[in-house]
């Protein structure tokens, strides 16, 4: 099978347009390393966050831990690849229970604790999901099992895929999955989009550049599909499908953004990433380390994250500058040539500056979005 590692700017706009929320049951029936999974999680996370300020959930931690391992489910035949979705989900809050090494269109339905979603909820509310194309399935023991792959000597693997993942959403669930542009275009596979017609509500197509694929080797040019399962009793019905291209809603996309704290000041930080993740300057401070202990463990976990971000931000704070975690994460991002800047939660300019920053002569400025947003975006 074609398998092709999905960009992260794709994978954080599906999850955006799917908008995952704690109640949801997710799926990824072709996991690989699990990048789905992870910012799902970070986005019921941060949901999990806003309610516990908003409304005082009694334990907003082990809501997230209940949501992670209950609710996160991801299938790939690649032992290897399972392997790593487990320890990113592991590094990202856990979950790596739900993940499986079974074949995601001959086995879905084999796996207990799937197939106990779909028998006491009727199947998962959201599945998102990037499955290998261009190759085709010629046994017929899996082609009798799908409508599209009967009375047929071969079926493509993105075909069955999508039928196989209509089968495993609930009524009004959505799924959101990269097609070849064929799929949605070809007359040949005009049927494939009949048999969508029939169970599913068009949302949303958005056009994929040609060369989104090259670097994994491929120049198939493809498409975001978003896809609804039609309920039981009709009330959904067509509407416009929203089109665009990825060019066009890369301009409303955040900056993924790491943030360097003192773990006693984490309560005002996670105020100021709330504050700022749906700001109109497109800054998202999501990425950040839990700071005890300080290993050799953590320092890779955070190095990870550190190389998935597009700058760090150190927060400075009374003890920031003391904090041996803190100073490993800003040498850490300016070896690996990231954008460092240093940003004072209060107008106090008494707060000791870490090393680093003054060393490298990073840029200090208050919290102020704008300010923040215009250091990002200077060369």
């Amino acid at each position: 099978m074609g398998q092709f590692f999905t960009p992260r700017q794709i994978v954080e706009f599906m999850v955006d347009m799917v908008e995952p929320k704690r109640n949801h049951f997710i799926l990824d029936p072709a996991v690989g390393s699990g990048g789905f999974l992870i910012f799902c999680m970070e986005r019921v996370f941060d949901e999990i966050e806003s309610l516990y300020r908003i409304r005082g959930l009694d334990n907003p931690k082990q809501e997230k831990r209940r949501f992670a391992i209950n609710k996160l489910f991801g299938i790939d035949l690649n032992q290897r690849m399972t392997w790593v979705a487990k320890m990113n989900m592991v590094m990202h809050g856990d979950g790596h229970g739900g993940i499986f090494t079974y074949d995601g269109l001959r086995d879905s339905e084999r796996i207990e604790p799937i197939i106990d979603v779909v028998n006491n909820r009727g199947g998962f509310d959201v599945i998102l999901t990037n499955p290998p194309f261009g190759s085709k399935i010629k046994n017929q023991d899996v082609l009798t099992k799908f409508k599209l792959g009967r009375k047929k000597k071969t079926q493509l693997t993105e075909v069955l895929f999508i039928e196989r993942c209509l089968k495993l959403l609930k009524s009004k669930g959505i799924l959101g999955i990269v097609v070849p542009d064929s799929v949605l275009s070809n007359t040949s596979l005009h049927y494939v989009r009949e048999f969508i017609d029939e169970n599913a509500i068009w949302r949303a197509i958005i056009s994929l550049p040609q060369e989104t694929f090259m670097p994994y080797g491929s120049g198939v040019k493809a498409s975001l599909l978003f896809l609804q399962k039609k309920d039981i009793g009709g009330q959904l019905k067509q509407e416009k499908i929203f089109k665009s291209t990825l060019d066009e809603v890369r301009q409303t996309k955040k900056r993924n953004v790491f943030i360097s704290f003192s773990t006693d000041d984490e309560t005002q930080v996670n105020l100021l990433r709330h504050q700022a993740k749906d700001n109109q300057f497109g800054i998202e401070f999501r990425d950040y380390s839990i700071k005890e202990p300080f290993n050799e463990k953590w320092k890779t976990n955070c190095k990870i994250r550190i190389e998935q971000t597009s700058a760090l931000i150190c927060m400075i704070g009374e003890n920031t500058a003391q904090r041996e975690a803190v100073i490993w994460e800003i040498n850490e991002a300016y070896r690996q040539g990231k954008k460092v800047i240093g940003v004072r939660k209060h107008r106090d300019k008494d707060h000791p500056i870490p090393k680093p920053l003054l060393e490298n002569n990073a840029p200090i400025v208050n919290w102020d979005l704008a300010a923040i947003s215009k250091l990002l975006e200077d060369p």
